[in-house]
């Protein structure tokens, strides 16, 4: 299939006329042009002449994704901030419930993080696309478009999974195959699985070109990252002694979000200068793509999503489950939380109920030897374990789960 030199002169004198897409495209299909053959037509319509430049460097993408990130840094705020505020919550509601309760309420702080990010990306990518000038306009077609978005974005995940489910290397390359399918859903406003459809065809003939510009892109964010981990860790430990562990936990939260937010951004600059030269390369149409392989995937994605919520229902059902499913490739934490817990109440019954000196008898017990951190004082305690590479802590109150935080010097296990 070609596209006629005629057919494009003809799209680019309506769009001088001022015709909208819909009108053009209506003419051209009813003068015999296939749907197909005139999105592409209409793409290079748009187009200045000799206008497809080579694809910048790696270093070029990075330095103009920071760049972004940085002139839109109240849109990175906006959106870091409710995601910091949620993941507080979600660390306060662990410490105030339980079971069903934690993982609803887990689940709706997670729901509502997704919604804003995702708002966040195509406000982003609304702002990159150049038909808007402001974010307020970004976001008012954000919202009118968030359904649809969300349609594509889930589509992808769910085939990307299935992939990774079929032995990863499906899903290393559905990832790629699929990279600009939520692109295409904003710039287009192309819905469903034909934004799928739609990135298979740009990727097509460049998936190694793709892989190349996005690892090395990602290896300069690499160093970024390592000297953020490092440089955070360094001023947290120094600043250990002057503010209180809550508040360590608190700053980290929010600086890991930001920063997350702040490569997600950059991140979109990147895919939106690909996209736009991919784009431009393609000059003829491709063939038809059957997309039952992605079909396929995203059954074989939802299938396995399902299974995890299933598993994850079941463990907080009954928490024994996945010790006993698993208890050869794990030891069994909640048995040797246990025996921490019962060597508590006999020291408490033989000391008057006087916590004073059980850490120094427990390191010499045998209920102690997966122990790594232990305070007490008269009336509490805290006990952190090592069981399978994995820290738990439980303390006196009666709380036992995985430790997030180092004990310091605090008798309970959360810092709040």
């Amino acid at each position: 299939m070609s596209i006629s030199e005629e057919l494009i002169a003809a799209i680019r004198d309506r769009l001088a006329a001022g015709n909208n897409k819909s009108e053009i495209k209506t003419e051209a299909i009813a003068a015999g042009h296939s749907e197909e053959i005139f999105e592409a037509a209409f793409v290079l319509a748009k187009q200045e002449p000799d206008s497809v430049e080579e694809i910048p460097s790696s270093s070029h993408l990075w330095r103009e994704g920071w760049k972004f990130v940085l002139k839109n840094w109240k849109l990175v705020a906006a959106v870091a901030i409710p995601l910091a505020v949620f993941g507080v919550g979600d660390i306060l509601a662990e410490a105030a419930f339980e079971g069903y309760v934690y993982i609803y309420v887990s689940a709706v702080l997670g729901i509502m993080s997704v919604v804003i990010y995702l708002i966040g990306f195509m406000v982003a990518l609304r702002l990159l696309s150049g038909k808007v000038t402001n974010i307020s306009e970004a976001l008012k077609w954000s919202r009118q478009h968030f359904w649809s978005f969300l349609c594509v974005y889930v589509l992808v995940s769910l085939v990307v999974l299935g992939g990774y489910v079929l032995f990863l290397i499906p899903g290393i390359i559905a990832a790629f195959t699929l990279y600009f399918a939520v692109y295409i859903a904003v710039f287009e406003e192309v819905k469903g699985e034909q934004a799928l459809i739609r990135s298979r065809k740009l990727v097509k003939g460049k998936w190694w070109l793709l892989v190349r510009k996005l690892v090395a892109v990602n290896l300069y964010n690499l160093l970024i990252i390592i000297s953020f981990v490092l440089g955070s860790s360094v001023i947290l430990a120094f600043a250990s002694t002057e503010i209180p562990s809550h508040f360590s936990t608190l700053i980290t939260v929010a600086l890991s979000q930001l920063f997350g937010v702040s490569v997600a951004f950059m991140l979109a600059s990147v895919g939106t200068t690909l996209y736009k030269n991919f784009t431009a390369q393609q000059i003829q149409p491709m063939d038809e793509i059957n997309p039952t392989r992605y079909r396929f995937l995203g059954a074989v994605g939802l299938l396995a999503f399902l299974a995890l919520i299933a598993l994850a229902l079941l463990a907080t059902a009954n928490p024994d489950f996945v010790e006993e499913e698993f208890s050869y490739v794990t030891e069994r934490p909640a048995e040797q939380l246990d025996e921490i817990a019962s060597f508590a109440g006999a020291f408490s019954e033989a000391n008057d109920g006087v916590y004073g000196a059980f850490c120094d008898l427990l390191a010499t017990s045998d209920e102690g030897k997966f122990s790594q951190e232990c305070n007490a004082t008269s009336s509490a305690w805290a006990v952190v374990v090592t069981i399978s590479d994995e820290r738990w802590c439980i303390d006196s109150t009666g709380y036992r789960k995985q430790a997030a935080t180092r004990l310091e010097d605090r008798t309970r296990c959360l810092p709040f």
